[in-house]
């Protein structure tokens, strides 16, 4: 029974873990796909600008893009991982209750065919 509870709890956690790495994988490649497309637009703007106030005014629009871009990511990743240590440690505090106590737990060894192989 101990083992099955453990085999849960390792699975629950691994579940969470691999959930939380892909929303954070998603997050930063919409990033970075991002930062690059606003690169890719300012260049093509670059090699229209006739003056220096136009690159002036064309490298401040793609230095805000990006400044809002990465506050966006950064708190979307803030988040994330807030809600991700969380979860986990719901899971720690669930896993600790549903430990028996030591004084009302039997300590009998499992035997061999009482294991269950994984």
């Amino acid at each position: 029974m101990a083992n099955q509870t453990g085999y849960e709890f390792s699975k629950e956690m691994l579940e969470s873990g691999m959930a939380a790495m892909q929303k954070l994988y998603d997050s930063n490649a919409s990033y970075y796909t991002e930062c690059f497309t606003l690169g890719q637009v300012a260049q093509e703007k670059f090699l229209d600008t006739k003056t220096l106030s136009e690159m002036v005014e064309v490298q401040r629009e793609y230095a805000k893009g990006l400044w809002n871009a990465t506050k966006t990511v950064y708190k979307t990743n803030s988040d994330m991982a807030k809600d991700s240590y969380s979860e986990s440690s719901a899971f720690m505090k669930k896993m600790f209750e549903d430990i028996p106590k030591k004084g009302n737990a039997s300590t009998t060894k499992a035997t061999a065919s009482e294991v269950e192989v994984v």
